[in-house]
Order: structure tokens, then sequence, then C-alpha cells
């Protein structure tokens, strides 16, 4: 088998709000449940990367439509999909690091193997949690969820409607505290990173709604907010990198924060110059 990545979402222009949620809903949950059999310590790292990454658009796309809903069990949804999800990022923290280049060959064989069987522990976490009573009550519960739609919805608003409010309401967020990210808590830019990854989703999803936009292309929007989340990034993925070799007593090279705060907002800055897509929906 392959490894599956996300799919485009295909909607019509026309379709109600109700319609979008199933449509990018059941895309998430394919994305995760087609790569999650062939999640394994000794198998291709992208098979639990492209799980997780499943599991956070899903939770995405249940926060971009949360207000549309205004349906309780959607924040639980997210939630609990948010905690299921947490032994899939442990190991990939693992994975990443021991992919970094040249890291394997400046390490003694003692660090090596303390890290292998970290990963390798990691991964039978992630294993008992694939085979759990609640992994496999997670699916029915969406499964459920989504047989429930329209949820009652009165009206049913048109999708593109709910679509360009849920993308208008972060691109402020990220226009209100993108532009001094120095100025900023680590926390603060952690939530810019936030609004970027839930606003390049959005992009994906509902791109197909907007064939006649006036602003800059939704691949060009999406391809941009990769490039400022995967900066805004570098600071947390360095700092997890610097425990984990800490722990087994070897010193991680220092990063220039300076250089990757100026990195993160030139990428920031490539965001906030583009033209909304969603400005002008038809009604």
């Amino acid at each position: 088998m392959s490894i599956r990545k996300a799919a485009p979402v295909r909607l019509e222009p026309t379709c109600l709000t109700s319609t979008a949620v199933v449509a990018v809903a059941r895309e998430c949950l394919d994305h995760w449940q087609a790569n999650v059999g062939q999640v394994d310590v000794d198998g291709d790292p992208s098979a639990l990367h492209q799980t997780r990454v499943g599991l956070r658009r899903f939770r995405s796309a249940l926060s971009l439509f949360r207000r549309a809903l205004d349906d309780p069990q959607v924040e639980w949804l997210g939630d609990e999909v948010r905690e299921l999800a947490l032994p899939l990022g442990d190991a990939r923290d693992l994975d990443v690091l021991m992919a970094e280049p040249g890291l394997v060959d400046r390490l003694d064989p003692s660090a090596l193997s303390q890290l292998s069987e970290q990963r390798r522990a990691a991964y039978v976490r992630v294993g008992e949690l694939l085979d759990s009573t609640r992994w496999a009550d997670v699916r029915v519960l969406v499964e459920r969820f989504l047989d429930r739609a329209p949820w009652d919805l009165e009206p049913d608003p048109p999708a593109v409607v709910t679509a360009a409010d849920a993308l208008q309401r972060r691109w402020r967020r990220i226009l209100r505290d993108g532009g001094d990210l120095a100025a900023l808590s680590a926390a603060d830019r952690h939530r810019v990173r936030i609004q970027a990854k839930k606003l390049r989703y959005g992009a994906q999803f509902f791109a197909d709604l907007f064939p006649d936009h006036e602003g800059d292309d939704p691949s060009k929007y999406a391809s941009t907010l990769g490039r400022a989340q995967d900066a805004l990034g570098a600071l947390n993925d360095h700092h997890i990198q610097h425990l984990l070799l800490e722990g087994v007593g070897v010193a991680h090279p220092e990063l220039d924060e300076t250089a990757a705060l100026n990195a993160s907002q030139v990428a920031v800055d490539e965001v906030m110059a583009l033209r909304p897509f969603w400005a002008s929906p038809p009604v």
C-alpha cells in the first residue's frame, strides 16, 4: 500500500454548509484512516506523519465550522481528537530528530541507542492507542456526527458564506498579531502559527467555493501560509530537539533566534500581503 496524502475537497459553489461539512470531514477521516494501518516503527515514517496530518486537518475543519454549527459536540470531538493525537506527536518528534542531516553520524553509540529505544517505545504507545477501544470509538462518533447532518441548521446557510466568515476571522487575527513577531511571547507566536495553519487548511478545503475569486489564488494562499507555518515552527522544533538530545547527554547546536525570527517575519509579511480570495463571495 502507498502512503495517502491529503486530497482536494470537491464542492459545488452553490452547496449548503451541511454539505460542505460532511465533504470536508469525510476527506479528513479518509486521509487518516488510509494511513493508520501502515503505522509501524520499522515502516515508512510518512504513514504516521500523514495519519497525524489527517487528524490535524479534521480538527481544523471542526474549528472552521464551529461557529456555523453551534453544536457542543463539535468542540468535544475536536478536544477528543487532539488528546488522541498526542502520542503520535511524540513519535513524530523522534522521527524528525533521527532524520536530521548528519545527526546519526555525530552521535555516539550510547546516545544513538537511547534515542532509538525512545523512538521504539513511542511507537509502542502509538500502537497501543491504535488498537484501543477509545480510538475505534472516535471513528464511530465521527460517523454518527456526520450522519446527523444537517444538524437542524435553520437556515442551512450557503457554504460560501460560512467559509468566507471563517476565513476572514482567522485572516484578521493574523493581520492583528503578525506585524511584529519579535514583540510577541513564544505563546502568542504559537497562536499566530495556529491561525496560519487553520487558514491554510481552509484555503485548501474551500477553494472550489470561490471559482471567480478576485484575490490571490487559494493555492498561493496555501503555499504561502505553509511557509509561514514552517518558519514559525522552527523555534519550537529546535526546543523539542534540544530537550530530546539533552536527555541523552548530547549538546544541540545553538539556533540563531534572531535569524529565525527574521525569517518568520518575512514569511508572515508575505502572508499579510496576499489579497483575500473570499472577499466578495456570491450569495
